[in-house]
C-alpha cells in the first residue's frame, strides 16, 4: 500500500545508527516494517523489511551536513520506493513486497524489549505518516526528480495516521490522536 513518511531533521553529531523514527515488531525484532536512520556519520538511510528479513528495500542519501535542518521524505508508489531530501529525489528502488506489520512506532531510537537503544542524536520536528497515498511522488512528473518541500508546519492531509513533534508537547494532531509517550 502507498504512504508517506516525512520529517525535519537536525543531526547534532555524527552517527553510526542514530534510528530517526521505526516502525517495528516486537515478534521479528532484527527487522523494521520500516525506518529512516542516520548512518555512516553524515548519511540517510531509508529501509523497509519484509517477513522478519531486514533491508530488503535499502535507499541512502549523504552528504548531509551536522547543524543544519533537512526535509526528509520516504514514500511508496506502488512498488516504488523514494528517498527524498530537501525536495530532491535521492534513491530510489523497486520492490514488489508486503511489508510486515509493525506493533511499535518509534522516534529517537529503537525499541528493543522494554528499554530502547540506537538514540538519534538531533532534533526531529514535524512527522507526518501518511497511509494509502504518496504525497510527493505522484505530485512530481515522472521526468521530474525534485518538489519544494514545505516551508510551514505540516497539516493534517487525507489519511494522515500521525502528525507529530510540533511543538514541546507530544501530542498527535491527526484525526488519529495516538497516544504518544516519552522514552
Amino acid at each position: 500500500s502507498d504512504f508517506t513518511i516525512e520529517l525535519w531533521l537536525n543531526m547534532s553529531s555524527s552517527q553510526a545508527a542514530g534510528r530517526v523514527i521505526n516502525a517495528w515488531n516486537s515478534a521479528t525484532v532484527a527487522a523494521a516494517q520500516w525506518e529512516i536512520v542516520c548512518t555512516n556519520g553524515n548519511a540517510i538511510q531509508f529501509n523497509c523489511g519484509t517477513n522478519g528479513t531486514a533491508a530488503v528495500v535499502s535507499l541512502n542519501a549523504t552528504g548531509l551536513m551536522i547543524g543544519t535542518w533537512y526535509h526528509v521524505v520516504a514514500s511508496r508508489t506502488g512498488n516504488t520506493f523514494a528517498l527524498f531530501v530537501n525536495g530532491i529525489l535521492k534513491a530510489t528502488a523497486t520492490q514488489a513486497i508486503t511489508l510486515q506489520s509493525a506493533d511499535t512506532l518509534t522516534i529517537g531510537a529503537r525499541r528493543n524489549g522494554a528499554s530502547y537503544i540506537e538514540f538519534f542524536n538531533g532534533y526531529v520536528t514535524n512527522v507526518r505518516i501518511v497511509s494509502g497515498r504518496s504525497l510527493y511522488r505522484t505530485a512530481v512528473a515522472a521526468n521530474e526528480l525534485a518538489f519544494t518541500p514545505p516551508a510551514s508546519a505540516l497539516t493534517a492531509v487525507d489519511n494522515t495516521v500521525l502528525l507529530a513533534c510540533q511543538n514541546y508537547t507530544n501530542i498527535d494532531n491527526s484525526t488519529t490522536a495516538a497516544t504518544i509517550t516519552n522514552v
